[in-house]
Formats: structure tokens, sequence, C-alpha cells
């Protein structure tokens, strides 16, 4: 099959296999050098035929592997540029941004709240606003074009609490978090899954936050 027929998870398939083989090849041609200097660092009056035939035979097989290793970089250079064309062909850049209560003002005073942690029912019964809230990260996600809101959110959720970015310097995402997707779509981390919010994004204050003082923009 032709790299241009291919889809985007067979390419990073490929693209795997062939970096694999890479590594595989790149430590055969180690071991072929580390054998042809173990030949040369003989005694010249201890070379027999033997020696000679093995150091020809492995000059040989190192040229082979050198070749082998040639053809995947190349090969591994056209996966890369075949996936980043088809990413922009059939992927788009998502903005999405977390909010999280703030429990200390300026002067890293504690402020009191009802509700954080506290999953949705609770929270609007308890005094829940916006206001209460400050934007903790901005950043953007490279998703397909007909991505699913669902996967895009679990996946966030994922990442703030296994691997979060170096620049993160807020809680882990948890309950009462806000997440908002494409500055339209207002998420609540609930105690299972997402609440969407039924407010329009550009119409609460949500929208004029800057990011707070968790750590350098």
């Amino acid at each position: 099959m032709k790299l241009s027929e291919m889809t985007i998870n067979e390419l990073k398939r490929e693209l795997k296999t062939y970096e694999s083989n890479l590594v595989i090849s790149t430590e055969d041609l180690g071991q072929k050098y580390r054998e042809v200097m173990a030949i040369d660092l003989k005694d010249p009056d201890d070379l027999d035929d033997i020696d000679q035939k093995e150091s020809i035979k492995l000059s040989g097989a190192i040229l082979t592997v050198e070749k082998k290793i040639a053809s995947y970089k190349r090969y591994i250079a056209k996966i890369k540029k075949e996936l980043e064309l088809k990413r922009k062909e059939l992927t788009k850049l998502v903005n999405y941004k977390i909010y999280q209560i703030k429990l200390y003002d300026d002067n890293k005073n504690h402020i009191g709240n009802n509700y954080v942690f506290f999953p949705y029912d609770f929270a609007k019964n308890n005094g829940f606003k916006f206001e209460d809230y400050e934007l903790v990260y901005d950043a953007n996600k490279q998703v397909e074009k007909n991505y699913n809101k669902k996967e895009l959110l679990e996946h966030i959720f994922e990442v703030f609490n296994i691997k979060r970015p170096s620049d993160f310097k807020g809680r882990s995402l948890s309950v009462s978090d806000i997440v908002v997707i494409e500055n339209k779509y207002i998420y609540y981390t609930d105690s299972i899954g997402f609440k969407e919010l039924k407010e329009r994004f550009e119409n609460t204050p949500l929208k004029s936050m800057k990011r707070g003082n968790y750590g350098k923009w």
C-alpha cells in the first residue's frame, strides 16, 4: 500500500515499525564494528587466514547494514512527511481552557468555598458562580476534524492527572473544575464524567479572565 493511501493510524503504525527496525539495525551495526575492531587490535603476527576472511566478511556485512539504515531513515522521513500532510488535511487545532476555583487571593490568604471538589448538583445549590474561578491553563490540541468532545474531555482529564504539562501549575484536574472547548462549550467536571452547562461562554465572566498566579504563562 502506498503511504498516500494509508490512514493516520496506519502511518503511525508503519512509523513505529520502521523506527524499531532502525534501532535494531543500528545496534547490529555497532556489534559488527566491535567485532572488526577486535580483529584489528590483534597483533599482526597472530592474524591467520580465518581472521582475514572474517574481517572481509564483516566489512561486507557492515556495508549492507549501513545501506539498510540509510534506507530506513529515508523511508521514515517520507512517513513523517505524509503524516504531516494528513494531519493538516484531516485535523484541526481546538482550543481548550481549564478553570479552577480560586482558593487563595493575591496575598496568598485562603479563600473559603462551599463547593470546591463537589459535584455539580451540590455546587448549584451551594453558591456556584463563575466569578469564583480563575483561568489556569489555555492551550490548543490537534484533533480530527470530526472529533468527539467526550473523548477530548477524557483525554484532557487523563493528561492533567497523569502527565501534566511542565508549564501547568494548577491542581490535578478534579471535580468542580471547568473545561471550556473552542471558547464555546462549558463543561463542569462532575463526580462521573462532565456536565455540559447551558450558559454561553461569551456571556460569562470566564471569557475575560486571564491566567491565574500559578506561574509564568
